[in-house]
């Protein structure tokens, strides 16, 4: 195994078991403190503690232009978009939008490599139910036109639309 793939599963089981830890405790907190806020019944009816499923995963890839990216657990580019909101977190991406940029669904502890654990957390949607993968209180997307796993097709569309780095922040490059 190289040193790439050792530390990038060291860091995977670390990430691991920090969410696992934070998950236990929260409906919807992995940690970086987007939580809608609503009350349980709203937020997925978790009155009892129960913690939400969460089935995608997040990842590093180096892309030959615009180097270490973010990318789902499908290896399919994640996105960043700038109408969005932060503080609350708040999706400026709905109906039609979502057809074309689907929201990446939240991570799964163990899908989760070559990411600082502490930067992740997922945003109950108001407008479908669904968990909403956020890094660094930003939600991320996915984009209809990356035809294969490490397009980034979607960079730069409308200049709102850009690819991120393993911290959270924009590639716009």
């Amino acid at each position: 195994m190289n040193k790439n793939k050792l530390r990038a599963l060291s860091v995977a089981i670390a990430g691991a078991a920090v969410l696992f830890t934070t998950t236990a405790c929260e409906d919807t907190d992995l940690g970086g403190g987007a939580d809608t806020g609503a009350p349980a019944e709203e937020n997925g009816g978790k009155e009892d503690g129960g913690a939400a499923e969460y089935t995608g995963g997040i990842a590093v890839y180096d892309h030959p232009e615009y180097g270490e990216i973010l990318v789902d657990d499908e290896g399919y580019t994640l996105y960043r978009f700038t109408d969005d909101t932060d503080s609350p977190v708040t999706s400026a991406c709905t109906e039609d939008c979502l057809d074309l940029w689907p929201a990446a669904e939240a991570a799964d502890p163990a899908k989760v490599e070559g990411v600082d654990a502490g930067l992740l957390d997922a945003y109950q949607r108001p407008d479908t139910g669904t968990y909403q993968l956020v890094i660094d209180n930003w939600l991320l997307y996915t984009y209809q036109g990356d035809a294969e796993p490490g397009d980034a097709i979607g960079q730069g569309v409308g200049d709102k639309w850009y690819v991120v780095a393993p911290d959270g922040s924009l590639i716009q490059s």
